[in-house]
């Protein structure tokens, strides 16, 4: 890595001193190197600059904003599957809660489950009270 930016170090000497003799070359005897292509270079230069100010942003913008949409559709998506999973979670847990503590033929259900009965009919007829025993 040392060497790589030691070089690129020289390789911008180098640049930078060519550029100044050229210039200064310039200068002292009155001629332009390469005086009918500067125009045609800087109208380049000022369509690229255009380009890079006001198109490039707006690219960038129209993309970050397909992005934005398309995560937010897949984080919905992945929300909505982990919600339907999650029921179907419960209701296998449920079932298996009505085998398992369900009564036997001809016997009543425990104490416990018919306060829950009697308190999940309480709440589905819209009834405010609840059965806590303090």
């Amino acid at each position: 890595m040392v060497i790589f930016l030691v070089v690129l170090l020289g390789i911008s000497i180098v640049g930078l001193v060519a550029l100044l003799s050229i210039k200064r070359w310039e200068l002292t005897t009155g001629k332009m190197l390469l005086s009918q292509s500067r125009p045609h270079v800087g109208a380049f230069l000022g369509s690229a600059a255009v380009a890079v100010e006001r198109h490039l942003p707006a690219l960038v913008r129209r993309a970050v904003h397909y992005w934005y949409r398309r995560i937010f559709a897949f984080v919905l998506r992945l929300v909505a599957l982990l919600v339907l999973y999650a029921e179907r979670l419960l209701e296998r847990t449920l079932h298996l809660l009505r085998h398992s503590t369900s009564a036997p033929r001809g016997e009543q259900p425990s104490e416990f489950l018919r306060e829950v009965a009697e308190h999940k009919k309480a709440l589905q007829n819209g009834e405010q009270g609840a059965i806590y025993e303090d």
